[in-house]
């Protein structure tokens, strides 16, 4: 059996998690991921595998949505053209580069510039050079 592809919009990160977990149990697909789109909190689950099990899950998906009012919209492709396929199948990750380890830098003198201040002189008063 050929492959096909099950989007499911909802907005916000929480209710995609809900429905994406809702799919994947109730049907044997494959949770391709979720996507962020742009704007208003907007999140696409992908979903693959074969034709019923992509409909049913993108039907569970969009009931999950509804009772948490989040739904979008919601689409199956079947059996996608192998360009399509190909642009949602899941790519490796990027390598994570691995930490640097910490050396510590070498103490760096910092000028600092000192300013003098002067003392503020207040002319004595008058009246208390006579007391004297």
């Amino acid at each position: 059996m050929e492959k096909s592809l099950g989007l499911v919009e909802v907005t916000g990160l929480s209710s995609a998690v809900e429905a994406a977990d809702a799919m994947v149990k109730a049907t044997n697909v494959a949770l391709i991921g979720l996507e962020p789109a742009r704007g208003n909190g907007m999140m696409t689950i992908k979903v693959t595998g074969d034709v019923g099990a992509v409909k049913a899950a993108v039907e569970v998906g969009k009931a999950a949505a509804l009772a948490c009012s989040a739904f979008v919209s919601a689409d199956v492709i079947a059996r996608p053209a192998s360009s399509t396929g190909d642009f949602f199948e899941r790519r490796p990750a990027p390598p994570v580069p691995k930490a640097a380890a910490v050396t510590e830098r070498p103490a760096v003198k910092k000028q600092i510039k000192r300013r003098t201040r002067r003392k503020k002189t207040t002319p004595s008063k008058p009246s208390d050079r006579t007391k004297e």
